[in-house]
């Protein structure tokens, strides 16, 4: 179980203990995957992907659009865990 404490005097705001190592690795895993999902990293991937990329007709646009599309849905399963269940 998972328990925190307001730290007033401490460095940040809280202060999280694990009764186990497994609860430990469970919420860093869970951390990191949102961290590499949330917004800035999809977008620099994309960017990075797309940057030798023309973007001067429709055409060549959508073909950016759908490169990034595998990044975008990459992002998705690492946020959820792994592929939706229905």
């Amino acid at each position: 179980m998972l328990v925190s404490k307001l730290r007033p005097g401490g460095p940040g705001i809280a202060t999280f203990i694990f009764e186990t190592l497994t609860q430990l690795h469970a919420t860093l895993a869970r951390t990191y995957k949102l961290a590499v999902s949330l917004p800035d990293v999809p977008f620099a991937r994309i960017h990075a992907k797309t940057a030798g990329l023309p973007r001067t007709t429709e055409t060549e646009r959508l073909v950016i659009q759908r490169i990034g599309q595998d990044v975008f849905r990459d992002t998705l399963m690492d946020y959820w865990g792994g592929p939706p269940a229905f």
